[in-house]
């Protein structure tokens, strides 16, 4: 694989792989691909960002279901079609904000991401290990958090309904929400209820990145009915994630310690921090 191609799915697994957490019910980020117009809000009461939620959550299994769960394991493939790759995913998830992703991809090796409730990170063989921090993190926390998976807007800190679009092929409610790190729309198809995805601005060691996501093939898998295909789409390429099967089964705590190269990171961090020089204040 050249060097230029290698570089290019970099980022946009990088960028992506903080998504794949989100992919339960669908909900990811980027730049709006489509527009509410004024013409819907004004034909009738828009319902609210809640209201959507809750119609989201009886449609998937109910809220009584969900709130029984407090571990998923999802595994299934990564392909990126344009580039003829394909891999393995899997994405583990404990209750209350415990992540880890791993994807496995021929000729380019394990690529993991992870968050322990602290501390955000990734091991890239073709970028090494790295603490994330800023929006990074904040974009890594919401992805980790458990409750969000049944109710997203618990991670924004407001959300609005300004009309309807057509999203993925689908008559959609949209929800902007704004968070830490920005706005993003969260889209609702109006005849489900179910989700059909989100577009933000995505924070990657390379910069910010425009993305979208959209979600679809809604499956049953025990008591709750989940979006099993992601299309990720940014810098002109597209990444699925094909989700094959889901255990609700707790998972092992060690998996979601921090890999040896990680902790290494964090100490010297820690350690740099506690000796660093504290200011001198002027006057």
């Amino acid at each position: 694989m050249k060097t230029r191609t290698r570089g290019l799915l970099t980022t946009i697994v990088c960028a992506g792989s903080a998504i794949f957490m989100t992919a339960n019910l669908g909900f990811a980020a980027a730049q709006d691909t489509a527009t509410a117009t004024k013409q819907d809000a004004a034909a009738e009461t828009l319902p609210s960002p809640q209201e959507l939620v809750d119609r989201s959550i009886r449609a998937s299994g109910g809220k009584a279901n969900w709130e029984k769960i407090e571990s998923m394991e999802q595994k299934g493939t990564f392909s990126m079609p344009a580039m003829g790759i394909t891999g393995k995913v899997e994405i583990m998830m404990q209750a209350p904000d415990l992540m880890r992703t791993n994807i496995e991809i021929p000729g380019i090796g394990m690529i993991n991401e992870g968050f322990n409730g602290t501390t955000a990170w990734s091991i890239n063989p073709m970028t090494g290990p790295t603490v994330k921090e800023g929006m990074e993190l904040v974009q890594a926390k919401r992805s980790a958090s458990f409750k969000a998976q049944m109710n997203p807007l618990q991670s924004y800190t407001s959300s609005k309904t300004i009309g309807k679009a057509s999203f993925n092929g689908t008559q959609c409610w949209v929800v902007e929400a704004t968070g830490e790190d920005g706005v993003s729309k969260l889209y609702f198809d109006v005849e489900s209820g179910m989700p059909s995805g989100i577009t933000m601005i995505a924070d990657t060691p390379q910069g910010q990145l425009e993305m979208t996501v959209k979600t679809e093939d809604p499956k049953e898998f025990g008591d709750i009915k989940l979006n099993s295909k992601m299309t990720i789409s940014a810098m002109g390429q597209n990444q699925v994630i094909t989700i094959d099967s889901v255990s609700f089964a707790k998972i092992d705590p060690s998996k979601f310690k921090l890999p040896p190269a990680i902790e290494t990171m964090v100490k010297a961090k820690d350690a740099a921090a506690k000796t660093a020089p504290e200011e001198t204040p002027k006057g």
